[in-house]
């Protein structure tokens, strides 16, 4: 069984696309409320496969008493949780893992509400992929040609969210899901310092991939939990590692030239975030260095370079100074400015209904 959070409003621990896998023996992989209400959502799933078929299920923590489902949670937001029994998730998860592995975007939509419109039922799908073809099991072409529209939109866009569409005689909700790739970091430096680095961005899910120009260091022995450990010269850079605008780069080698090299390198390419350790009289000579070089980096590309790097957490340790780092890029790559959630005037998360 697969549970996925479809729609949500108020306070609520996961966002839309938010998925949990259950299976017969009551076991779950994943969270989609910090295990408020996962026991109460095993019971459910143990009830929905017996029927076979999808169910839209509700969570409602709104109540000042939060006494409804007996839980005491301390939310206060509705999640709307759809799910569905295998093999008919099988084809969607098999879309997903495919746009991960090979780094291409999709759009999976998901129909959790079907009120009178014929050939649909909840639990159908539509996959749509960046090259403009699709799949969908939705015996409705007025439906097939509404949720293709939007969902190649949302494809363009990156986003995800919950939509109602109407139609003569009725309508359908739907979650409309870009998928979220993994974020590729490089991480220049291959010294025990970004060991913690490592770890901390693959425990986060992203692609890591380490870079030395030393034989020594660039080992896959010293980083198993890294994607790739490359060997290369800044100069050959662009022939061993993808740069691209989603990939974010932390220059660590603890080399001044090699530091040098590798930002004279990374600052034209389209990376989203240069990081650089060190201290700011560091960063100034650099960029003097390299301006006296023939090189002067434009605003544009200055705005992407954070220097000192990581946030500024009072971090000493190698672990610390890489949560640091993390929360940095989780940052930058969230839009958020990083402050204290205490001091902020608005919701936690953006509002996606």
């Amino acid at each position: 069984m697969v549970a996925t959070v479809v729609k949500v409003s108020g306070s609520t621990y996961r966002r839309p696309g938010a998925r949990v896998l259950i299976t017969e023996d009551g076991v779950s992989t994943g969270l989609i409320s910090g295990g408020c209400f996962e026991g109460e959502l095993i019971e459910r799933a143990k009830q929905a496969m017996q029927t076979r078929e999808a169910v839209l299920v509700t969570f409602d923590t709104t109540s000042p008493d939060d006494l409804i489902f007996g839980l005491g949670l301390g939310c206060t937001g509705v999640a709307h949780i759809l799910m569905e029994p295998f093999p008919a998730t099988t084809h969607y998860l098999d879309f997903i893992s495919n746009c991960v592995t090979e780094r291409q975007p999709g759009v999976l939509v998901t129909i959790f509400g079907a009120r009178d419109v014929s050939g649909v039922s909840v639990g159908s799908h539509m996959m749509v992929k960046d090259d403009g073809n699709y799949v969908e099991n939705i015996k409705n072409a007025e439906v097939v040609s509404a949720l293709y529209r939007e969902g190649f939109s949302v494809l363009n866009a990156g986003e995800t969210k919950a939509q109602t569409f109407a139609f003569e005689n009725g309508n359908i909700d739907a979650l409309i899901e870009s998928i979220a790739l993994p974020l590729p970091i490089v991480i220049f430096g291959a010294g025990p310092d970004a060991v913690p680095l490592v770890r901390f961005g693959k425990a986060l899910g992203w692609n890591v991939t380490v870079v030395d120009r030393r034989p020594a260091f660039a080992r896959k022995d010293r980083f198993p939990e890294a994607n790739a450990v490359i060997l290369s010269e800044p100069a050959q850079l662009s022939s061993h590692v993808k740069l691209d605008s989603s990939t974010a780069a932390i220059v660590m080698t603890h080399n001044f030239e090699a530091d040098l090299n590798f930002t004279r390198e990374l600052l034209p390419s389209p990376v989203c975030y240069i990081g650089l350790l060190g201290p700011a009289a560091k960063t100034e000579l650099l960029l003097q260095k390299l301006s006296e070089d023939g090189f002067t980096p434009t605003e544009e590309q200055l705005a992407r370079l954070f220097a000192p790097v990581g946030l500024d957490v009072g971090a000493e340790t190698p672990e610390e100074i890489a949560v640091a780092i993390v929360g940095e890029i989780q940052a930058v790559r969230s839009g958020y400015s990083a402050g204290f959630l205490k001091k902020r005037t608005g919701p936690i998360h953006h509002r996606t209904n």
